[in-house]
């Protein structure tokens, strides 16, 4: 209660401290080793710690805070799921992942509630619970209970709408019937006198209405067709009236979001499961196909490469019947290269006095005259006989005998 500015900062407060601890916890529980103590933690205490302000604050006020918390918490769900839930790179089908984790356990869920979709229904009966006390009413014929805000109030909840002789009075009025007084166990509020409390406890338990189970136990000799409290016209309207009233008047408005019948949810079920089993028949049609493109990729490549080891040995073949010819023609080639035929030694011409003329040949050391042969004609690569020197001419016996006897050859 407060202003708008101290309501916001006061919640904004809230949420920083609820993240924190988020943090907090995920990091010290992020291991494999202790995976499930997080699970475990987040589902029994980080998933209700936003409970208190969704059910005493306006939806208005919580909604952005809510959807934060339900982001972080789906954060968390992912890191123990090792697989994200949101994104791109999501897994499929992700949103029938997360609504499955969203459902509370008695559905087959997670229990990892929405705070978005869940806050009106919070407000909502977190409101109904506290109205009994806000006006006066009467608990029995000499017992009178006086209300918090009953001047507030009271025109719009009507007066006397939560006193004992109500026609719905076989309803929990509020909390001044404490479950002790109900001969159910619990604290006792003080409020009834001890005959009152005696006589209380010796009624039976079918008599007794309990707040925590879904149907109530009605008295035997009660018509089917008797109106519930809910139903019931009371001064100020019915109790849903009275409820929406007050919201309307602390929120200006209140829309409420019927709940879907559970034949529709079940028919919504179904054909999404139909859906799911249509898209896994084809995702297996699809990898039969690749498997047998995958096969017959594989076939393809054994038979290229029996092909490939052919051709190998096709070509080892080949360079094998070259070899058996080439080699007794390189022998050959080798034989005729060693024969030299004698040739006639050029003049005197010493390769110390003329390097620039001297080139290497095959046939031992020429001399290539780029002048005028002595015949006129020009060339620029004849060859002469290897080159001696004066020693090796002398050596030789390339003197005037040898020249003559050679002549005369």
């Amino acid at each position: 209660m407060g202003s708008a500015t101290f309501c916001s900062s006061a919640l904004a407060l809230s949420l920083t401290r609820i993240l924190t601890i988020f943090e907090r916890v995920t990091d010290r529980l992020a291991g494999a080793h202790a995976i499930h103590a997080l699970w475990t933690v987040t589902r029994l205490s980080l998933a209700h710690m936003w409970d208190f302000t969704t059910a005493h604050c306006t939806p208005t006020e919580t909604a952005h805070g809510s959807a934060q918390v339900d982001h972080a918490l789906l954060k968390i769900v992912e890191l123990i799921l090792d697989s994200p839930l949101t994104g791109s790179g999501s897994l499929a089908h992700a949103d029938l992942v997360v609504r499955r984790i969203r459902l509370p356990i008695r559905l087959r869920g997670c229990g990892i509630r929405s705070h978005v979709f869940v806050a009106p229904a919070a407000f909502a009966s977190e409101l109904a619970a506290v109205l009994p006390c806000m006006i006066d009413a009467r608990i029995s014929d000499e017992t009178h209970r006086a209300g918090y805000f009953h001047p507030q109030l009271s025109d719009v909840l009507g007066v006397g709408s939560f006193d004992h002789d109500r026609p719905d009075s076989d309803t929990d009025p509020g909390p001044f019937r404490s479950r002790k007084n109900m001969g159910i166990g619990g604290y006792s509020s003080g409020v009834l006198t001890s005959s009152q409390q005696q006589q209380i406890n010796k009624q039976r338990i079918e008599k007794v209405p309990n707040l925590n189970n879904h149907e109530h136990r009605h008295e035997e000799n009660k018509k089917p067709s008797s109106p519930s409290f809910m139903d019931v016209p009371l001064m100020g309207g019915s109790l849903l009236g009275a409820v929406s009233a007050v919201a309307q008047s602390l929120t200006g408005r209140m829309t409420p979001t019927p709940p879907a019948s559970r034949s529709t949810a079940v028919t919504a079920a179904k054909q999404e499961l139909a859906a799911l089993y249509a898209e896994m028949q084809k995702a297996e049609s699809e990898m039969r196909e690749m498997s047998q493109q995958i096969a017959s990729s594989k076939q393809r490549g054994k038979d290229q490469l029996a092909q490939m080891r052919a051709d190998l040995a096709g070509l080892k073949e080949t360079r094998r019947r070259n070899e058996e010819h080439v080699v007794p023609a390189v022998q050959v080639l080798n034989n005729a290269s060693r024969y030299e035929e004698p040739r006639a030694p050029c003049p005197f011409v010493d390769q110390h006095d003329f390097p620039e003329l001297a080139v290497r040949g095959v046939g031992g050391t020429r001399v290539v005259l780029p002048l005028e042969q002595q015949d006129g004609t020009s060339s620029s690569s004849s060859e002469l006989p290897p080159l001696m020197t004066r020693a090796q001419y002398k050596a030789e016996g390339w003197d005037g005998s040898q020249q003559a006897s050679h002549a005369s050859k």
